[in-house]
């Protein structure tokens, strides 16, 4: 791609970034899942 130096920080960042959503994500999913089960103990 011709980055230079830019590269290997452009890429850093990308990946930063990449992690960080998908860190992001699974704590939503964690949490979405805590509530069901508080809903399912609640309704029964």
């Amino acid at each position: 791609m011709g980055l230079g130096a830019w590269g290997p920080l452009i890429l850093g960042v990308v990946g930063a970034g990449a992690v960080y959503a998908y860190m992001k994500s699974r704590d939503i999913e964690a949490a979405q899942s805590d509530e069901e089960v508080e809903l399912r103990d609640a309704l029964s």
